[in-house]
């Protein structure tokens, strides 16, 4: 009696676990209100946003914003180039009128040297060699005015002093007595400068 009593209950046991095997699976059963197959369409079908009209137009304005920020930028560009060419092309007309005004100013000074020139050469009558040599002597004083006036000093070295690479050019070298060694014997021709720069390096002799 007792081993036929236990049969039905082992076959009704048989008969709950097939019907919670779904559950253990993660499926449904029949008449399952809950959206697992909503989601899984939705899964299959991929993205909505491509047939969604406000994230198109979002894309649309974004690749407007994108666009209008390009054209932005290569205005400023030419811009800064047109500013560039410009400031460069006043900067050299500058400089040519600078240097044009340089040259003018040390063409005054000269002028009344050539003026000078221009008597002495006008003097039909015979002239002394002591006159000549003092006209001569007025001419330079006035070029040397001429240059001082445009800011041209002359570089005037004596024997003993050092030689100097950058204002003396030394042509040979000739002992001379209480002269050291590398240090200028015998001056040949002044030198001049325009401020730091040497036009003319003056020319030397140094002691060996």
């Amino acid at each position: 009696m007792s081993a036929a009593r236990s049969r039905p209950e082992s076959h009704e046991h048989a008969h709950a676990s097939a019907d919670d095997a779904p559950t253990k699976r993660g499926g449904c059963g029949p008449g399952c209100g809950c959206s697992h197959g909503d989601d899984a369409g939705r899964g299959a079908g991929g993205n909505d946003t491509a047939g969604n009209p406000e994230a198109s137009e979002s894309i649309e304005a974004r690749v407007e914003r994108l666009e209008r920020d390009l054209a932005d930028a290569q205005e400023q560009r030419l811009r800064l180039i047109a500013e560039y060419q410009t400031s460069q092309r006043r900067a050299l007309e500058s400089e040519a009128r600078a240097r044009g005004a340089g040259v003018a100013d040390a063409a005054r000074q000269v002028i009344p040297v050539i003026d000078h020139l221009d008597l002495a050469l006008g003097q039909k009558s015979g002239m002394s060699a002591e006159k000549a040599i003092e006209g001569l002597s007025m001419l330079r004083s006035e070029l040397m005015k001429a240059f001082e006036k445009s800011g041209i000093e002359t570089i005037s070295p004596r024997p003993g002093d050092e030689f100097d690479p950058h204002q003396h050019e030394a042509v040979m070298r000739q002992p001379a007595q209480g002269v050291a060694t590398d240090c200028i014997s015998v001056v040949f021709q002044p030198g001049y400068r325009l401020g730091e720069t040497v036009l003319r390096a003056a020319k030397v002799a140094v002691a060996p």
